[in-house]
């Protein structure tokens, strides 16, 4: 839901998609953009919910058919909240788990922290979902009883 979210954003203004670690012009313009934002609700939001699932399978049986080796992460697992709680050690055991798969850097004993200070691009949404997506009540409605009702923890 967040790269979708920030698909969304970035191609509604001018704000590049990515802001510098340390660029505060661009992480408040971000700020200042980052809500409001009408996400599709109903049958809508449902098919492209399953439209996404149909695409990612049929990526994985390419990827089976032809023999290459593959891991999945979640972009939600992998961007932790930086206060350093479950949801970062969960965050830094995505990370490993991409290494792993790639045969590069830390392996095990990874932390968010160390991930963010490696990273040179900074977060440019801070808010949370209720707070971004202006219609975010009719999403949850929509969600909620779902086998998509997981996108709305974040």
């Amino acid at each position: 839901m967040n790269a979708k979210l920030n698909s969304i954003a970035s191609g509604q203004s001018d704000i590049p998609p990515h802001c510098k670690v340390g660029d505060i012009k661009c992480q408040d313009s971000h700020s200042q953009f980052n809500s409001n934002i009408a996400f599709p609700t109903g049958s809508d939001l449902l098919k492209l919910l399953k439209q996404n699932e149909k695409q990612v399978r049929a990526i994985h049986e390419r990827f089976e058919m032809l023999n290459i080796p593959f891991v999945e992460v979640s972009y939600e697992k992998l961007y932790g909240t930086g206060n350093y709680t479950d949801k970062d050690r969960e965050s830094a055991e995505e990370w490993m788990k991409l290494f792993q798969h790639l045969g590069v850097g830390p392996q095990k004993g990874l932390t968010m922290e160390k991930v963010q200070e490696a990273f040179s691009l900074a977060p440019t949404n801070k808010k949370s979902r209720n707070e971004t997506i202006d219609n975010f009540e009719a999403v949850a409605q929509t969600l909620t009883g779902t086998n998509y009702e997981h996108y709305l923890v974040e």
